[in-house]
């Protein structure tokens, strides 16, 4: 079974000092100069299951690193007793980063079952992955993309990349 929820952005004159831009992104264009004040990327977010017994849980991000390693994200459970899962991906081409606060978008459920809290999200006709297509000139046009999405208590981690990640740590 597939669960998936609509992203819509509040439109409300009070957002408008604090967000500027905020009418942009409804003309049906993202302009580049206001990428910076992005509150959530539309698209069709997708329940992901990659990790079962640390999906549908309460998470906080405790890290976001990109080095020579690689691009990870570490996941720390509410419950003390499930130590840190970390994420990682070996082809991370852009990703995307605000603190949960600063996400002020809300969601219409397009199916009743849809249950928060839940961590890991695809998402399909996605905002993000136009807008990195067209930055990029079309190079990765052929390429299977996918736009993965982290939607933790105090972060959210959009990642654009080849191809899954995977999981380690003493909570995988």
């Amino acid at each position: 079974m597939t669960t998936s929820v609509r992203v819509v952005l509040r439109k409300s004159t009070e957002l408008r000092g604090a967000c500027p831009g905020l009418d942009v992104a409804y003309a049906g264009g993202t302009d580049p100069s206001t990428l910076s004040d992005r509150i959530m990327w539309h698209g069709t977010y997708r329940r992901w299951m990659p990790v079962s017994d640390w999906s549908s849980c309460r998470v906080d991000i405790e890290g976001v690193h990109d080095d020579w390693e690689g691009f990870r994200i570490w996941l720390r459970h509410h419950d003390p007793t499930r130590g840190m899962l970390i994420v990682r991906f070996g082809s991370a081409l852009l990703y995307d980063s605000a603190a949960e606060s600063d996400r002020i978008g809300e969601t219409q459920q397009e199916q009743p079952e849809l249950e928060f809290p839940h961590v890991f999200w695809t998402v399909e006709n996605s905002e993000l992955l136009s807008l990195f297509h067209r930055q990029s000139c079309g190079i990765h046009a052929d390429e299977p993309l996918v736009h993965f999405s982290f939607l933790a208590c105090n972060q959210c981690i959009d990642v654009i990349s080849r191809e899954p990640p995977t999981f380690s740590g003493n909570g995988g």
